[in-house]
């Protein structure tokens, strides 16, 4: 997999391009409460209740590392919830349609559910639930289109500049047809996995 810098251009404007609203926020937030304990003592000295990995276990160089280091500091019982994409449940993200190899690329950035169970396990974890989220839409397709001009998704960087070119082109003219239209609603993906 391409190793991407984020300190060349992505960062500029990631806020911006993936900030979420207030219902979108006080979804996830409501979505890794359920998945938590309800009783939570406080963290003590080298140890966690729980840890939380949003869109970022697919950018871990070092997989087996990082999952060991979880395990030595999420204590037996402790949960990790690990919102991620998996490439053998990915959502169709309507603006993928309009660019080349989309779908495929945007896959080829994760790993299958099953590998990243089988990272997980022998360090100790077992899976404790697998299930999706609906992350609520937010703005339109033109506003979205304003956002993805931004570049903030990787999966930008593995397109060639051509199939950009393509792509931002069929968007455009897509979006400008209906430009009122609401971003779907998309499945989120969340592996909870509890510390042995």
């Amino acid at each position: 997999m391409k190793q991407i810098d984020y300190d060349v251009e992505q960062y500029q404007h990631y806020a911006r391009g993936r900030a979420l609203s207030e219902r979108q926020l006080r979804i996830w937030i409501s979505g890794f409460a359920d998945r938590l304990p309800r009783r939570r003592m406080p963290v003590p000295s080298g140890g966690a209740d729980y840890a939380l990995m949003f869109l970022s276990w697919h950018h871990v160089q070092d997989k087996p590392r990082a999952v060991c280091e979880l395990a030595r500091v999420i204590r037996p019982g402790g949960r990790m919830l690990l919102r991620s994409q998996f490439s053998d449940h990915m959502p169709r993200l309507w603006w993928l349609e309009y660019f080349p190899r989309g779908h495929e690329v945007d896959g080829s950035m994760y790993q299958a559910l099953d590998e990243v169970i089988d990272i997980f396990e022998p360090a100790g974890w077992r899976v404790a639930g697998f299930g999706t989220i609906t992350e609520l839409s937010s703005g339109t397709r033109s506003e979205r289109l304003e956002r993805l001009r931004l570049r903030t998704y990787s999966t930008f960087a593995y397109f060639a500049p051509d199939e950009l070119e393509v792509g931002f082109r069929h968007l455009e003219q897509a979006v400008a047809a209906d430009p009122d239209t609401p971003v779907p609603d998309v499945p989120a993906t969340m592996l909870t996995l509890e510390r042995c």
